[in-house]
């Protein structure tokens, strides 16, 4: 974690998503300790978790963080 991995993956999820024509991407996880800084990562990134999950609207992009280059 924090090296931007996390990002990346969103942000290819979040692509992958438009492309199927989804609307939102929804993150459910089970909290516990070991689990706590991934859900505070998806809190942060696509919102708080109201009932146990966390969901973004695709519309949005996630940035790909600077340091990172896909390719295809």
């Amino acid at each position: 974690m924090g090296r931007g991995v996390e990002e990346t993956l969103l942000h290819f999820a979040s692509r992958r998503a438009r492309q199927l024509g989804w609307q939102r991407l929804r993150v459910e996880g089970l909290a516990t300790p070991r689990n706590k800084p991934c859900l505070d990562f998806f809190a942060r990134m696509l919102g708080p978790a109201n009932d146990g999950a966390s969901a973004w609207s695709v519309r949005d992009e996630v940035a790909l963080p600077l340091h990172v280059q896909l390719h295809a």
